[in-house]
C-alpha cells in the first residue's frame, strides 16, 4: 500500500494557491469617473422704485372717486433706499401717522428682476389686519388680474354706499401685469393705493400689506400676460413635505424655507 505524504500533499496546495494569486493579481483594470460640482442660481426680484404722494394740501393724490382734503392733518414717510441706494428693502416699509377717515395715498411703485431666473408674476394679494381682533389677518383680497381691489365699489371712503362692506380701509394695485414673465433686469410697476374708510377706530394702528409673488417661469399657472395654463386659472403654490400646497403670502413666508 502506498501511503500519501500529507506534508508533501500542504505544499502542493500551497503551490496552487499562490499560483491562482498571480493569476488574479494579473487583472488589469482602470475605472473612470465624472465629478459633478453643480451650484444653484437665485430667484430674486426687488423693489426698485417708489413716488408717493397723499390727497392734502401739497399733496399730488388726484383721482376719480377718490376724495381731495382741505387740511394738512396726515403724514406718511415713504419706503427708504437700502444702504446701495439703488433698491429698497423687503419689506418695503410706509409709514402713516395722523390718519382720519377720507385720508388716502397713492405710491406708483416698481418691481425688478435681479437674479438670473426668469419669472412670472404669480398673482396679488392684499391684506389688512384689525389688531383688535384674534383673526390675522383679517381680510384677504387675493388677485390673478391686473385690477386688484379689497372689494367691488370702492373706493367709499365715506361708506356712502350700501353696497360696499364694513372694511376699515380701502386698497388697490391697477396696472401690474399678472402672469407676464420677466428676465434678469427686467422691471414693471403700478400704482397701490389705499385709503382710511367711515369705520376705522380711532388710535388705532391697522396693518396693509401688499403681496407679489413670483414664481420660476417653469413652475408657474402662467404662459404669459394674463394668459393662464388652466381655466379656472390656478396659481402654483409651494408644496410642504407631504406634498401638500401651503400659502407662503399668508404663513409670512417669502423665500423657499
Amino acid at each position: 500500500m502506498r501511503v500519501r505524504n500529507p506534508l508533501a500533499l500542504l505544499a502542493l496546495g500551497l503551490v496552487g494557491a499562490v499560483a491562482l494569486l498571480a493569476v488574479a493579481n494579473a487583472l488589469w483594470f482602470q475605472v473612470l469617473t465624472i465629478n459633478v460640482n453643480a451650484s444653484t442660481s437665485e430667484l430674486k426680484v426687488g423693489w426698485q422704485g417708489f413716488v408717493c404722494s397723499d390727497n392734502e394740501p401739497g399733496g399730488t393724490f388726484v383721482s376719480a372717486g377718490w376724495p381731495r382734503q382741505t387740511k394738512d392733518v396726515g403724514n406718511f414717510t415713504p419706503p427708504q433706499l437700502d444702504p446701495t441706494g439703488s433698491f429698497f428693502p423687503d419689506p418695503a416699509e410706509i409709514t402713516v401717522t395722523n390718519a382720519y377717515p377720507g385720508y388716502a395715498i397713492d405710491c406708483e411703485v416698481e418691481f425688478a428682476n435681479l437674479g438670473p431666473v426668469p419669472v412670472h408674476l404669480e398673482r396679488i394679494l392684499i391684506l389688512i389686519d384689525d389688531p383688535a381682533t384674534p383673526q390675522n389677518p383679517d381680510f384677504v383680497t387675493e388677485c390673478l388680474s391686473n385690477s386688484c381691489k379689497t372689494f367691488a365699489n370702492g373706493p367709499d371712503l365715506y361708506d356712502t354706499s350700501p353696497l360696499t362692506p364694513g372694511d376699515p380701509f380701502y386698497a388697490e394695485l391697477v396696472g401690474v401685469p399678472v402672469g407676464c414673465q420677466f428676465h434678469q433686469g427686467d422691471s414693471d410697476g403700478g400704482s397701490f393705493k389705499f385709503g382710511v374708510r367711515q369705520s376705522a377706530r380711532e388710535q388705532t394702528t391697522y396693518t396693509i400689506q401688499l403681496k407679489l409673488e413670483f414664481n420660476q417661469w417653469n413652475e408657474s399657472g402662467w404662459t404669459g400676460c394674463g394668459t393662464p395654463k388652466n381655466n379656472p386659472v390656478t396659481p402654483v403654490l409651494p408644496l410642504d413635505p407631504s406634498g401638500t400646497p401651503y400659502d407662503p403670502a399668508l404663513l409670512g413666508i417669502d423665500h423657499q424655507p
